[in-house]
């Protein structure tokens, strides 16, 4: 494990030694976790970014765009069929009983 030295403000110093003494957690583990949601918010913001990438790049070429129509048709078939064959919800009367 490697330590790291970083220079605080003191307002933030003061908040991470309250939110260390009200969790009772040392507060190397509290910014080591912060840290970590961090990182891990920055890898998925770069995965939406590629994601979104691929998307345009895909959405823009006219091989996926013909695919896609040619199959919207029968798409729309199935999202009715399933529709048509799912339980009906009724709505409650005042007494909590099914009409």
């Amino acid at each position: 494990m490697h330590t790291l030295t970083i220079r605080l403000t003191e307002e933030l110093e003061q908040e991470l030694e309250e939110e260390a003494r009200l969790s009772r957690r040392p507060s190397a583990e509290l910014a080591e976790k912060a840290i970590t949601s961090f990182l891990e918010e920055r890898r998925r913001e770069r995965f939406r970014e590629a994601l979104a990438h691929a998307a345009d790049a895909l959405g823009r070429d006219r091989e996926t765009l013909d695919f896609a129509e040619e199959f919207l048709p029968l798409d729309n078939e199935a999202l009715g069929l399933a529709e048509d064959s799912a339980p009906k919800r009724h709505a409650r009367s005042g007494r909590g009983a099914r009409e």
